[in-house]
């Protein structure tokens, strides 16, 4: 029985030796698979962050692209606007050019003429040519005369008693014309109303 018992006993030793050994293979498999698995998750999220500094260097470089377009943009518009305001009224004062050729014309011809006629006739004429441009540029002058006072567009500068109930507020006499400009007021009309 003692073979038999030894025989028993190194089977068991076996099997426990056996057993052992699967258990320190599957904890070494097991070990492996979180090493073989936790590799995975490293080199998926290498990848990821890869993925991520390529966007960031892509946004950043969009981002300097349009900061150097509105820089640009900026100094384009200030360049206009300076322009603008050099050189705006150009087209105005070249068309306007004309009437001072007229003028600089009558003054010098003015000592030369003894006909007061002809030179009041070319004055008319010059003055004409001149409101002509000014209506031509959406100046218009205001028609303030037998109507009544607006504070809006007139300014009174003297009242004058009437008899006549009908001419109570309204403008009488005009010292100084007004104008606008594409109905904006350019200037009040300076005007007596009745009172």
């Amino acid at each position: 029985m003692s073979k038999e018992k030894k025989m028993a006993d190194k089977k068991i030793d076996k099997d426990l030796s056996e057993r052992k050994i699967d258990e320190k293979t599957k904890g070494e498999v097991a070990e492996n698979e979180q090493i073989v698995q936790s590799d995975k998750e490293e080199s998926h999220l290498e990848d990821e962050l890869t993925v991520l500094k390529e966007q960031l260097a892509s946004l950043n470089d969009r981002y300097l692209r349009i900061s150097a377009e509105y820089e640009n943009y900026r100094r384009r518009t200030a360049k206009e606007k300076s322009d603008l305001m050099t050189y705006g009224g150009e087209k105005v004062l070249s068309a306007l050019l004309p009437v001072v050729d007229d003028l600089e014309l009558a003054l010098h011809n003015i000592d030369r003429s003894d006909d007061l006629g002809a030179i009041k006739q070319g004055i008319e004429l010059i003055a004409q040519k001149f409101f002509t441009f000014l209506q031509k540029h959406g100046v218009e002058q205001m028609d303030v005369l037998q109507k009544p006072f607006d504070m809006a567009s007139q300014q009174a500068i003297a009242m004058v008693k009437t008899d006549n109930p009908e001419e109570k507020g309204i403008v009488l006499d005009c010292t100084k014309k007004g104008y606008t400009l594409h109905e904006k007021i350019l200037r009040f009309a300076d005007v007596v109303v009745g009172e």
